[in-house]
């Protein structure tokens, strides 16, 4: 159930991102002159060629930007308390206080 609600809360966030995103973009279409004269005196063809240029500039960026935020989130650390050990390693409570009577007795090397 709290995973659900992450998820809807995830994707409510992406649509309303995505949202904002078509709804700024039509006074952001040309914000310099020279880029609005040189499109608009563009025939067909230019203004296809300036479409392709910008999905060519654009796929790589949000491939990217894609990547990275894939790769911090499985990186992340869901349980701070670092109970995820403890499930791979049913020993560590052992090598835990192994590890502490060898520092308190002055070992430099303790052999777990």
């Amino acid at each position: 159930m709290r995973h659900e609600t992450r998820l809807r809360s995830w994707l409510s966030a992406l649509a309303l991102t995505v949202a904002m995103f078509f709804l700024n973009a039509a006074p952001a279409a040309a914000q310099c002159v020279i880029c609005y004269t040189s499109a608009a005196g563009a025939g067909s063809q230019g203004i296809r060629a300036l479409q392709i240029g910008i999905l060519v500039l654009l796929v790589p960026t949000l491939t990217m930007l894609a990547g990275v935020l894939w790769l911090a989130y499985s990186r992340r650390n869901p349980d701070p308390s670092g109970s995820e050990i403890a499930a791979k390693d049913p020993n560590w409570e052992e090598g835990l206080l192994a590890l502490r009577v060898h520092q308190e007795t002055g070992n430099a090397s303790p052999r777990l």
